[in-house]
């Protein structure tokens, strides 16, 4: 477990290929808990399914695994080389023999520094660098990533958001906006829970390709898609910030 603190924020992250390992998000900066003040929690839980806890992201890419024979490895990234089972495509809800990436990570009292060796495979591979850093009362992640192979893929990532404001589950007192405005940036949604005065604002700093909203009963998850088709050696860098905070009147 590794834990960043700072000013008003606790964050805990999960370590790498040690805990919280699933075959569908991305183990490097796996946030599991967001504290304010001490008190107030601010991530849920999937309760099952495919593992998904507070803040974490998922990386989908355009590479075909359904090209791929029974038997024979290919790559989620976020996860490892996967070893294919059954006869069909990538299944987010399945099971794998895993090959995990090599993930290295250096923390400094509000900061931890992911990076995310790749394995080429087929021609593809992803070098990718996460940095979550809290300050005051926002948590922020910086991606750095780049095409480390010699084959082009699209490369789509977004944070799944597990969110229950003071582990309250959803209910009508919960207010939720969301726009896709213009190409301007940050773009921001703000998560509101009336009783307590409770509210996220979520910003991305770059232009979304759409968004989603998901939500059992029990977690509301706002999902936001950086998109981006990447050749061999290209780069692509962008943030994600969250503020967490208690409204005064």
């Amino acid at each position: 477990m590794i834990r960043l603190e700072k000013d008003r924020l606790a964050v805990t992250i999960a370590e790498p290929n040690v805990e919280n390992n699933t075959y569908r998000f991305d183990r490097a900066g796996f946030i599991t808990s967001v504290v304010l003040d001490g008190t107030i929690e601010f991530c849920g839980d999937e309760h099952g399914g495919t593992n998904g806890v507070g803040l974490c992201s998922e990386i989908t890419t355009d590479v075909e695994s359904s090209e791929v024979e029974i038997g024979a490895k290919f790559p989620k990234f976020g996860v490892g080389l996967l070893t294919k089972n059954e006869d069909r495509p990538y299944f987010f809800m399945g099971r794998y023999e895993t090959d995990p990436f090599e993930v290295r990570y250096e923390c400094t009292g509000n900061k931890a520094v992911f990076c995310t060796e790749p394995k080429e495979i087929d021609g593809f591979a992803l070098r990718q660098k996460k940095t979550v850093s809290v300050h005051d009362n926002v948590l922020s992640v910086d991606f750095e990533v780049e095409n480390a192979g010699f084959r082009d893929f699209e490369y789509s990532e977004y944070c799944h958001n597990f969110l229950t404001l003071d582990f309250d589950g959803v209910r009508n007192s919960y207010n939720l906006n969301m726009q896709m405005g213009n190409a301007s940036f940050p773009y921001e949604w703000r998560l509101m829970y009336s009783p307590s005065n409770l509210v996220i604002y979520g910003r991305d700093y770059f232009t979304p390709h759409h968004h989603n909203i998901w939500s059992p009963g029990f977690v509301i998850c706002p999902e936001v898609y950086f998109v981006r088709k990447l050749a061999p050696g290209e780069k692509a860098a962008y943030r994600r910030e969250y503020e967490f905070d208690v409204l005064r009147h």
